[in-house]
C-alpha cells in the first residue's frame, strides 16, 4: 500500500509545532512572528486580499487570520506556508467564504491544536461558497472543497461531549397536568388530513379556544379559500389570537381561485409572507387581533431532507405559550410515511409558568454545551423521522432545559437489561465547516430524484499527508451526492497510517456531522484511521463509510449516525447503512445507528478489494480472504429504528453491484459479536450469514425478529447470555389506521401504540428465529411475546414460508421466561398455510419439518423433547400438542433427509411424496421448488418410503442430517421403475451390497448400514438410515464427531436401465401396511401451567453508556 508519510512530511509538522509552540502549553495563535491577515505588509503583493482574490501562502509564510475577509475565490497553502486562524478579541466570529481551500507540499490550515482548543466562546467558520460549475474543477479535488495534498490540516474545536443518553423518559405534553390548554393531535380535528388551510382561534385572556365548527380551509373549495377563511380572519375579534398553517397548498397548482382577499385579511394582521408562497413551500402564522406587531410568521422554501418546514413559531401571552409549525414533503422523503404524515401542521397552547420547562435528564456531564447549543433528541420508536431538534436554554451538569415542549414521546429507560434509552447529541460546535445551500436542487444534480441541492462541500485528504486530525468541528451541508468521491470528511487513498513508529495515527472525533447530502465519515483506501465520538444526523447515503473493503485497521468507537436516507451515487446507496463496514478488520464498538432507512449496521465484503483498491500490488486481500478474516471487535454496538437493525450478509461484485446471495463468511476461528443492543427495527434485529459465530450477552425487543442465524459453512452460531422481548413497554407513538367504508368514506382509528409496518399488522413477532445453520439457544430470558388482536407471538419461532434444511440438532437449554405461558405470552409459535395465523406463513418444505431440541427441559418441561409441528406425520401417541404454540412437543428422536436426482448428468427438479407405514393413508407432499430444497423429517424407528412425481433419476443423491450410531435407525424405500436393472450404492463412500431377502436385509442392517433389498414386486429399494458416528458430550454438530468427518454421511444410488417412471404406492401399501405404534413408556404429558420464571443475572449488554471498553482487544 502507499505510505501516509513517504516524503516525511508529517516530521516536518512536528517540527514546525515545536517552532511556534515551544511550550507545549502554547496556542498556534500565539506564537511570535505571525503575520497578521489584515496587515498589507503580511503580503507579498504588500495588500490585503480582496474580494474574489485567489489568496497563496507559501514559502514559509505563516499568516494569522485576525479578520474575516470578503468572500475569496481560493486559498491554497503551499510549500510551507501556513494559515493559522486566531482570536478575534472583539468577540465577532472570524468567518472565511471561499470556493476551496488547497493544502498542498507540507502547507498548513491551524485552527487550534490538540493540547490548546479553539476557545469556546469563539467561532471560526469556513463556508464552501458557489454552485456547481461556478469555477473549473481542480485537478483531483473537484470544487467546492478542502483539499489536503501532501500537506497538514488539524482542526481542534472546543471539548464537548457529542452525545449520551436520557436516564428518564421524556413525554410530550398530553393533559392539563403537564400545562396543556390544546393539542391539535388532541383535539376535534386529529383526524383531518386534508389539504389546504388550518385555523386554530383563541381567546387569548382566557387561554381558551375559541368554538367552532370548521377548522380545514380545504385547497380546492373555492368558497373555503375566497369567502369563508378571509371573513373569518377579517371578523376575529378583540383578544383574540389565531394560528394558521398551510399543510401541503394553499389551493391545487391549476386553481384558478381569487387568493387576494385572503392575503389582504392576513396582511392587515400583519402576516405577509403567504403571498410568496409556492408550491412545495411550508407556511405557519400566529397574529392577535388589534396587535399587528406581535404577529409571527415564516414562509419556508429551503428543501430539506425530509420535509421543507418552518421553525416551532411561538408567541407568548398573558401566561400561556402558543406554538404551531408546519412541514411540507419533498421528493427524496422516505417512502415509509404514511399519506398522512408525509405533511404535517402542529398546533399547541401551554400554560406558561417558570416551573413549565420541558428537561432531559442525561447519563453523562454536559457542562461542555452551551445555552444557544441546538441539539437533537433521537428517536426511540421504529420511525427515526420522531428525531426532534431543540435549543438549549439551561445547562446544569447532567440536565438541559430546552426552548420548547417535544412532539413526540421520547423512552428514557432500562427494560430487562435492555438500553431503549433515547440518544441526545448537540449539533453546535464552535468551528464550523458549511457548504452554502441554494433553496433546492438546481440543473444536473438528480433533481429527478431529490428537491434538496445536494451539492454541498467536502474535505478531501490524499496519499503521502503530514498531520490530519479533525475535533470538535460542525459540519453542515457538506458532501456532493452528484458526484463521486466528494464527502464530509474523506480520506482518500491514503495508504498505511498508523505503521510508521512514532507517527500517530489520524483521528476524526467529536464532530458534528449534520443535514450532509452525501455520507458522514469516508475511509477509502486508507488503513489506521480512528473514527470516534462523532455525531452524523440527516445524511444521504450510507454514512459511516468503507469504500473498497482494503481498509484496514479502522476504529469506529462511540460514534452516533441518525437519519441515513436513500440514495443514488452508487448501486447500494438505495439500500443505505449507517455504518457500512466493507471490510473485516476493523473494530466497532460503542457505535449507534439510531435510524435508516434500511440497515443500521451493515457488514459486507467483496471477494476482494474492488474500486481504486484493485489494482493494488501487492494486494490487501487475496481473492475470498476477507470472508475467512476473523472480525477483531464488534462489541457494545446498538442499532434501533431501523427497517434492518445489525445486518451481515450479502456480497459485492467487482464493480459494486449488491449480490443478493449468502456471504459465505467463514472465520478460521470463531468471532464473538458481543452486547449488540436492537430495538424497534422495523422488519429485524439482527440478521447474522456466517459461522463459526456467536453473541454474547445481546438485548434485543420490540421487533417482529429477534435474531436470525443463516447459513455459511457448517460450524455452529450460538446465542448466549442474552435478553430478548417482543413487545416491551416502550409502546411509541400510536399509529393512525385509514379504513376506506364502503361508500367510499374515510376514517382514522388510533391504535394506542406503534407497530413496525402499517400494512402488515398480522406480523409475528418471535424472538429466536430458527433457520438453516446448527444453532443453540443458552442461558437466555425471554419477555413480552404474547399475540394480540391482530398478530401472534412467541420467543421462539421458525424462518417464515421458506424451503431452507434446518437441523435436528439445533437446541435451546437453560432459558427463562417472564411470563407464564399461554395466560401471557407463548414461549413458542409458528404457523402455517391456512391463513389463520397471518399471511406470512407458508407450508412449504423448510415450514413442513420445523424442530427444535429441548435439551434441559427449560422450554417445555420436559428434558429432551423435541416440538415439531402438530401433524401426524410428524407425530406418535407419544406426543402431544400446545395449542397456544400451534406446534407439538414430541420425545422421540428425529433425522432428516436432503434428497437430489439427476437424469442424464442433469440436475432432476422434482415433486415427491413421503408415506410413514404406520401412516399410510397420508401422502406427505415435498414439492421440488429448487435444487437442494427437497427434504423430510422422519422419527426414528420408523419406516417410510419415497415416491417421485414424474421421470425418476438414475441418479439419487441423500444427506442425512443428525443421525447417531447406536441410536438412529429408519428405513426407507425409494420408488423406481421395477424394470430397473441393478443398483450401484455407495453409504459414504462405503459400497452398499443387495440383499436377497427382506429378512436377509433386515438382520444384516442391525449393525451397519451398508445392505440394501431390492423389492421388484413393488419397486422399492430398501435402505436402513444410520449414523456412523457416536455423539460425545457437548458436541453440537449436525452429525457427530464433525471434526474427523468434516460433513454428514451421504447415500449415493446409481441405477442402470430401466424406464424413466414408476408406480409404488398402490403395491406397496399393501405388504408394508403397519400399525401405529401404542404411546409407551416414553410418552409426555403436557405440563401444565409453564410458569414465568424469573431473570437471571448477568444477561443481556445492559447500560450502553457510559462505555465499559474503549481499546482495542489484544
Amino acid at each position: 500500500m502507499q505510505r501516509r508519510n513517504g516524503n516525511g512530511s508529517w516530521y516536518g509538522f512536528i517540527l514546525l509545532l515545536f517552532v511556534f509552540q515551544g511550550d507545549t502549553s502554547a496556542c498556534p495563535w500565539g506564537e511570535t512572528g505571525l503575520k497578521p491577515w489584515s496587515d498589507p505588509q503580511s503580503w507579498p503583493e504588500n495588500s490585503v486580499p480582496t474580494e474574489d482574490s485567489v489568496v497563496i501562502i507559501e514559502d514559509g509564510l505563516s499568516i494569522l487570520l485576525d479578520t474575516s475577509p470578503p468572500p475569496l475565490k481560493a486559498i491554497k497553502i503551499r510549500r510551507d506556508g501556513r494559515l493559522i486562524w486566531g482570536i478575534n478579541t472583539e468577540g465577532t466570529d472570524l468567518h472565511v467564504s471561499t470556493y476551496y481551500i488547497l493544502i498542498a507540499n507540507n502547507g498548513s490550515l491551524i485552527i487550534g491544536s490538540e493540547e490548546c482548543k479553539y476557545p469556546a466562546d469563539k467561532k471560526a467558520i469556513i463556508t464552501l461558497r458557489g454552485k456547481r460549475d461556478d469555477i473549473p474543477d481542480v485537478t483531483d479535488f473537484g470544487q467546492k472543497f478542502i483539499g489536503v495534498d501532501n500537506g497538514n490540516l488539524e482542526i481542534h474545536g472546543a471539548d464537548k461531549i457529542s452525545w449520551t443518553k436520557l436516564t428518564q423518559s421524556v413525554v410530550k405534553p398530553s393533559t392539563a397536568d403537564d400545562g396543556l390548554l390544546f393539542s391539535h393531535d388532541l383535539g376535534s380535528s386529529w383526524d383531518k388530513f386534508d389539504r389546504g388551510i388550518y385555523l386554530y382561534e383563541f381567546n387569548y385572556k382566557k387561554k381558551e379556544l375559541v368554538a367552532t365548527n370548521k377548522t380545514v380551509y380545504e385547497s380546492n373549495v373555492r368558497q373555503d379559500i375566497e369567502e369563508d377563511l378571509p371573513a373569518r380572519i377579517r371578523e376575529m375579534t378583540s383578544g383574540q389570537l389565531a394560528m394558521l398553517a398551510v399543510r401541503e397548498e394553499v389551493v391545487r397548482p391549476d386553481s384558478t381561485f381569487d387568493l387576494e382577499p385572503l392575503l389582504t385579511a392576513l396582511e392587515e394582521k400583519g402576516a405577509t409572507q403567504l403571498r410568496n408562497f409556492q408550491q412545495g413551500d411550508a407556511y405557519a402564522a400566529i397574529f392577535i387581533k388589534g396587535k399587528e406587531e406581535d404577529t409571527v410568521e415564516e414562509l419556508a422554501q429551503m428543501r430539506g431532507h425530509v420535509f421543507t418546514e418552518t421553525k416551532i413559531l411561538t408567541l407568548t401571552i398573558k401566561g400561556a405559550k402558543y406554538m404551531v409549525q408546519s412541514g411540507n414533503s419533498v421528493k427524496q422523503q422516505p417512502k415509509r410515511l404514511t399519506k398522512q404524515q408525509r405533511q404535517y401542521v402542529r398546533f399547541q397552547a401551554l400554560e406558561q409558568t417558570d416551573f413549565r420547562t420541558t428537561s432531559l435528564f442525561l447519563a453523562d456531564d454536559v457542562s461542555s454545551w452551551n445555552v444557544g447549543d441546538e441539539i437533537l433528541i433521537g428517536s426511540t420508536d421504529y420511525n427515526w423521522m420522531q428525531t426532534e431538534i431543540r435549543t438549549v436554554t439551561n445547562v446544569r451538569k447532567t440536565r438541559v432545559d430546552l426552548d420548547s415542549p417535544l412532539w413526540f414521546d421520547h423512552f428514557g429507560e432500562m427494560i430487562d437489561n435492555v438500553d431503549e434509552r433515547a440518544d441526545v447529541g448537540v449539533l453546535t460546535r464552535n468551528v464550523v465547516i458549511r457548504g452554502e445551500r441554494e433553496l433546492s436542487c438546481y440543473g444536473d444534480n438528480h433533481c429527478d430524484v431529490f428537491d434538496i441541492d445536494i451539492f454541498g462541500g467536502h474535505l478531501k485528504v490524499h496519499h503521502h499527508f503530514g498531520s490530519v486530525n479533525i475535533e470538535g468541528a460542525e459540519f453542515e451541508h457538506m458532501g456532493q451526492h452528484a458526484v463521486l468521491g466528494t464527502y464530509p470528511i474523506h480520506f482518500h487513498m491514503c495508504g498505511d497510517t498508523d505503521t510508521t513508529e512514532g507517527v500517530p495515527s489520524p483521528y476524526v472525533r467529536q464532530n458534528s456531522i449534520h443535514h450532509s447530502v452525501s455520507r458522514c465519515v469516508t475511509v477509502h483506501g486508507t488503513s489506521g484511521v480512528q473514527v470516534v465520538d462523532n455525531l452524523a444526523y440527516l445524511s444521504i447515503g450510507h454514512c459511516y463509510f468503507l469504500e473498497d473493503g482494503s481498509e484496514r485497521r479502522t476504529v469506529f468507537d462511540g460514534n452516533l449516525g441518525i437519519g441515513t436516507m436513500n440514495g443514488v451515487l452508487i448501486p447500494t446507496d438505495t439500500a443505505p447503512a449507517t455504518f457500512w463496514i466493507k471490510s473485516p478488520d476493523t473494530y466497532l464498538r460503542n457505535n449507534v445507528a439510531g435510524g435508516s432507512e434500511d440497515k443500521g449496521i451493515w457488514i459486507i465484503f467483496p471477494e476482494s478489494p474492488n474500486g481504486l483498491s484493485a489494482s493494488m500490488d501487492p494486494p490487501v486481500w487475496a481473492e475470498g480472504e476477507a470472508s475467512r478474516f476473523p472480525v477483531p471487535q464488534i462489541e457494545n454496538n446498538v442499532v434501533h429504528s431501523n427497517r434492518d437493525g445489525f445486518f451481515m450478509d450479502n456480497k459485492l461484485s467487482s464493480t459494486d453491484a449488491l449480490l443478493k446471495e449468502g456471504n459465505d463468511y467463514r472465520p478460521t476461528e470463531e468471532v464473538v459479536f458481543k452486547r449488540i443492543t436492537a430495538f424497534k427495527n422495523w422488519k429485524q434485529n439482527v440478521w447474522i450469514r456466517g459461522s463459526p459465530l456467536r453473541c454474547d450477552h445481546c438485548s434485543l425487543a420490540d421487533s417482529p425478529r429477534g435474531i436470525t442465524y443463516a447459513v455459511a459453512g457448517g460450524d455452529l452460531v450460538y446465542l448466549v447470555n442474552s435478553v430478548l422481548i417482543g413487545e416491551s413497554k416502550n409502546k411509541g407513538e400510536s399509529e393512525i389506521l385509514k379504513s376506506v367504508t364502503g361508500d367510499g368514506s374515510t376514517s382514522y382509528q388510533k391504535l394506542g401504540k406503534s407497530v413496525p409496518n402499517y400494512k402488515k399488522l398480522d406480523t409475528a413477532f418471535n424472538g429466536f428465529i430458527v433457520y438453516d445453520v446448527t444453532q443453540h439457544v443458552r442461558d437466555t430470558h425471554f419477555s413480552g411475546y404474547v399475540s394480540d388482536d391482530f398478530r401472534q407471538g412467541g420467543a421462539l419461532g421458525w424462518f417464515k414460508n421458506t424451503l431452507a434444511f434446518s437441523m435436528t440438532v439445533n437446541s435451546v437449554a437453560n432459558l427463562t421466561f417472564d411470563f407464564e405461558d399461554d395466560t401471557n405470552g407463548n414461549r413458542v409459535f409458528d404457523g402455517d398455510g391456512s391463513g389463520d395465523f397471518g399471511t406470512e406463513f407458508g407450508d412449504r418444505n423448510g415450514d413442513k419439518s420445523a424442530i427444535i431440541h429441548d435439551y434441559d427441559g427449560s422450554l417445555t418441561g420436559h428434558a429432551g423433547a423435541h416440538v415439531v409441528k402438530p401433524r401426524w406425520f410428524y407425530n406418535t401417541h407419544n406426543c402431544y400438542n400446545v395449542s397456544n404454540w400451534n406446534m407439538a412437543v414430541c420425545p422421540e428422536r428425529y433425522a432428516k433427509v436432503r434428497l437430489n436426482s439427476k437424469l442424464d448428468g442433469d440436475a432432476l427438479l422434482q415433486d415427491l411424496f413421503v408415506v410413514r407405514d404406520d401412516f399410510h393413508e397420508h401422502q406427505e407432499e415435498i414439492i421440488g421448488e429448487k435444487l437442494n430444497t427437497n427434504h423430510f423429517l422422519m422419527i426414528n424407528n420408523y419406516n417410510y418410503t419415497v415416491h417421485f412425481d414424474g421421470k425418476v433419476g438414475d441418479e439419487v443423491e441423500m444427506t442425512l442430517d443428525g443421525f447417531e450410531k447406536n441410536v438412529h435407525r429408519i428405513r426407507l424405500g425409494l420408488c423406481f421403475p421395477n424394470d430397473t436393472e441393478s443398483f450401484v450404492m455407495t453409504y459414504d463412500k462405503t459400497p452398499i451390497v443387495m440383499a436377497a431377502s427382506m429378512e436377509e436385509f433386515e438382520n444384516a442392517t442391525q449393525t451397519d448400514p451398508y445392505t440394501a433389498y431390492w423389492d421388484v414386486s413393488t419397486g422399492l429399494l430398501f435402505l436402513s438410515l444410520q449414523g456412523l458416528e457416536e455423539r460425545a458430550e457437548n458436541d453440537w454438530n449436525a452429525c457427530p464427531n464433525k471434526e474427523l468427518t468434516s460433513q454428514c454421511p451421504k447415500v449415493k444410488i446409481t441405477r442402470n436401465g430401466g424406464g424413466m417412471f414408476a408406480a409404488c404406492y398402490e403395491h406397496a401399501y399393501g405388504p408394508y401396511i403397519a400399525s401405529t405404534p401404542p404411546a409407551d413408556d416414553t410418552a409426555l404429558t403436557a405440563p401444565g401451567l409453564l410458569p414465568a420464571t424469573s431473570m437471571p443475572q448477568n444477561v443481556g449488554a445492559g447500560l450502553t453508556r457510559p462505555f465499559l471498553i474503549r481499546e482495542n482487544p489484544f
